[in-house]
């Protein structure tokens, strides 16, 4: 009897440490709520265990967080024109409860061709935990503008936040972050919690079972 405890134990313990897997999109209606804000968060983001908050910045040019179909983005002082995140603006998302790893990115209006005639690709770039900088376009195709859709593969582990901007070379790109893949998984601290407590539990269900 105590074997099957222990294994139920121990089964559980594997349960609750595997990942959780959940994709945020940010075309959501939900996420309208954002727009005219310089920071705002989220509790359980779309029925994930994600705690997310959002921030625009730089201040000096009264970055706020804007929201379209195609995903979120960011007004301001540099960007009058759009809502998508272009010139000296950033864009960060801050995981709040625990470190992530992020699986995809999805933006939108990412263009192969820019339509302002220099016929080159826009380009984004992205930093996790403010470590490197990455960028991704969505290839030169000269004459072909594509949707503006553009997925992005990643494993990125242990991350509590990344931030986007777009490319400051070539300057005239501008995108939004239209969803981000999210795997999240319980610090090991709260796994042996865990397991403890139903350890702890096992033990006084088999002494009473003896008595």
């Amino acid at each position: 009897m105590l074997k099957k405890i222990l294994a139920g134990v121990v089964g559980s313990c594997f349960l609750f440490g595997n990942a959780s897997a959940s994709y945020i999109d940010f075309s959501d209606i939900a996420f309208s709520s954002i727009s005219g804000q310089s920071y705002t968060e989220f509790t359980d983001v779309q029925g994930s265990s994600v705690d997310l908050a959002i921030s625009a910045s730089p201040a000096f040019a009264s970055a706020v967080l804007s929201y379209s179909a195609d995903g979120i983005g960011i007004t301001s002082n540099d960007n009058l024109s759009n809502s998508e995140i272009n010139g000296v603006e950033f864009l960060t998302l801050y995981f709040e409860n625990d470190p992530v790893t992020l699986t995809r990115l999805d933006v939108s209006n990412l263009f192969s061709n820019d339509f302002t005639d220099y016929g080159l690709p826009e380009v984004g770039i992205f930093t996790s935990m403010g470590e490197t900088w990455y960028d991704f376009d969505a290839g030169v195709f000269i004459g072909n503008s594509t949707t503006g859709d553009y997925t992005l593969n990643l494993n990125l582990n242990n991350v509590t936040q990344i931030s986007f901007a777009a490319s400051p070379i070539f300057f005239y790109s501008d995108f939004t972050v239209k969803g981000i893949g999210v795997e999240s998984v319980p610090e090991p601290t709260t796994i042996s919690l865990i397991g403890i407590g139903l350890l702890s539990l096992a033990g006084i269900n088999f002494i009473r079972r003896k008595k």
